[in-house]
């Protein structure tokens, strides 16, 4: 990691401390101002020269342009940003780094409203997970298509696949993560049960 890359990491504030979710499972922020402090912050360093001569860094702050701007509901940026990362991951020729890239796309493309678009984005990334046994992603490959799929009204599967990512991350023993899965899983499952009394 660069110097820069680690200035940057430690300087930007984490955009997870800074958004929760709702019941329908949308990432939303905390603080609206906080969040678009951090936006301004990161742009300028985009536009800097430093970033010119580190990919890395590039790709960092593109991802985290492109998350940030997803949670504001600025979706059309948030593509234009999370879809630069894609073409820096690919570039650099890093498995875990495009992982990543494809599911945060893929979330952009959700939050737009095209739920097809991020189900292959999602669909590809767990198969780039599982082809080159990068199993610490395959739980966030096995969530994020989850959701994406009980969007789409298929419970049965997203139900499926969240129970395997719970199982994985309690084979981990990440806390945070665990509470994600859960949480997730108890939305789908409540309606689940509410359509089934329905039917």
């Amino acid at each position: 990691m660069s110097s820069y890359l680690d200035r940057l990491k430690r300087q930007l504030p984490s955009l997870q401390a800074l958004t929760t979710f709702t019941e329908d499972l949308r990432e939303v922020p905390l603080d609206q101002n906080q969040i678009e402090r951090a936006i301004l912050q990161a742009e300028v360093e985009c536009a800097g020269e430093k970033v010119e001569e580190d990919k890395e860094a590039a790709l960092f702050l593109c991802g985290y342009l492109g998350n940030a701007y997803r949670v504001v509901g600025d979706v059309a940026r948030a593509l234009n940003y999370l879809k630069q990362a894609l073409g820096l991951a690919e570039e650099l020729d890093n498995v875990r780094q495009l992982i990543v890239a494809l599911l945060r796309l893929g979330e952009a493309y959700k939050y737009a409203g095209d739920l097809k678009q991020a189900e292959a984005l999602f669909i590809k990334a767990q198969t780039k997970a599982t082809t080159h046994d990068v199993t610490p992603y395959i739980d966030f490959c096995l969530q994020h298509l989850g959701k994406c799929l009980w969007e789409q009204g298929r419970g049965t599967e997203a139900k499926a696949l969240l129970t395997e990512a719970l199982r994985l991350r309690n084979m981990k023993g990440d806390r945070d993560l665990i509470a994600s899965t859960q949480l997730a899983l108890n939305v789908v499952n409540r309606h689940t049960t509410r359509l089934e009394k329905h039917n």
